[in-house]
């Protein structure tokens, strides 16, 4: 899953859907659409420059993972040695008495007010959403560790496994073999 979110001030805002005669559901149902910003005027998150993608309009506001309630399959080698195959639900512990693995978590909280909204999308993929490699000699499960992220952003909360760490190293990601299966705006509006 991709979420991205961008705060930014409501009255600017509406003055930004007004000037491109645009409704906040016109603007969540075509956010996605790769003509938008060739179409409309939204600036940047420095307000100096036209967003020209959806890149541009959210910048560095994101978090990629896979959902820790997907009943999804990880399996993790040693050289073509398999040293781990199961669910992600046996790695966090949700289905164990205690998590195989160590398990760091990350939490943030976003909440809109009366002079600042969030606007956030999501991307649900499908497929191989997260590939990643790390350099080492032998597999000790015990420096071996979970990144996980906890983002709630209003009323929705996001448990995400974010990535993965051995013995102080970050696992490098590779590009993933993913679809995606489904796209949502939220633009929440007091």
């Amino acid at each position: 899953m991709h979420i991205r979110y961008r705060r930014i001030a409501t009255s600017g805002f509406e003055v930004l859907l007004g000037q491109n005669h645009l409704s906040a559901a016109t603007f969540c149902n075509e956010l996605f659409d790769p003509d938008f910003f060739k179409r409309y005027t939204f600036p940047d998150r420095s307000l100096v420059y036209n967003a020209g993608k959806l890149n541009d309009f959210f910048e560095k506001d994101e978090i990629y993972g896979i959902p820790m309630q997907q009943m999804a399959l990880a399996e993790m080698k040693l050289g073509n040695k398999s040293v781990f195959r199961g669910s992600l639900y046996s790695i966090t512990g949700k289905m164990t008495f205690f998590p195989i693995f160590n398990i760091s978590q990350h939490e943030n909280q976003l909440q809109s007010n009366k002079d600042e909204m969030i606007i956030q999308c999501e991307e649900e993929c499908s497929g191989m959403v997260m590939s990643a490699y790390v350099y080492c000699i032998e597999f000790d499960p015990e420096l071996f560790q979970v990144k996980t992220e906890k983002l709630t952003i209003n009323d929705r909360i996001y448990e995400l496994i974010t990535g993965f760490v051995y013995d102080g190293n970050e696992f490098r990601f590779l590009k993933p073999d993913a679809v995606v299966t489904g796209r949502r705006v939220y633009a929440n509006l007091i």
